[in-house]
């Protein structure tokens, strides 16, 4: 809950009242009252927005290859697809979409420690045969 408050000091207060101690003064980082302790990854804290693609190829420069891949997530059981390199990272989304009848809006995707933009080809991603991307459903 106090991941999803709309401000750093609301998300203090919450946890702050639940019984948290932040060490390192944030969230990211948290002990509970029996000493337990819990890891916020970043990307749940902040929008990545600072995580772009390599601009290295153009999409004229793809190659056209078939990626085995599968999707995780913790919503979901794993799932397989084939995907081409140059379909869009959209494409991946609407599979897992169709698949869990979870909204398209609601679904992120990432590899490698990036997030696949919407129109991002899966090739251009540096996506490889029999990978895994996480897929997350935010709420």
């Amino acid at each position: 809950m106090a991941c999803e408050a709309a401000d750093s000091d609301s998300a203090e207060a919450i946890a702050l009242a639940g019984g948290l101690t932040m060490p390192q003064g944030t969230i990211m980082v948290c002990y509970d009252s029996t000493g337990r302790k819990y890891e916020v990854p970043p990307f749940m804290v902040n929008e990545p927005i600072r995580f772009r693609l390599s601009e290295e190829a153009s999409n004229s420069e793809l190659r056209n290859e078939t990626y085995h891949l599968t999707l995780r997530s913790a919503k979901a059981e794993d799932m397989s697809v084939i995907m081409s390199s140059l379909q869009q990272a959209v494409h991946l989304k609407e599979v897992f979409s169709a698949k869990t009848n979870i909204p398209i809006d609601k679904v992120r995707l990432f590899f490698n420690g990036r997030e696949l933009k919407n129109d991002t080809p899966l090739g251009k991603a540096k996506l490889m045969n029999e990978v895994v991307v996480q897929v997350m459903v935010v709420s």
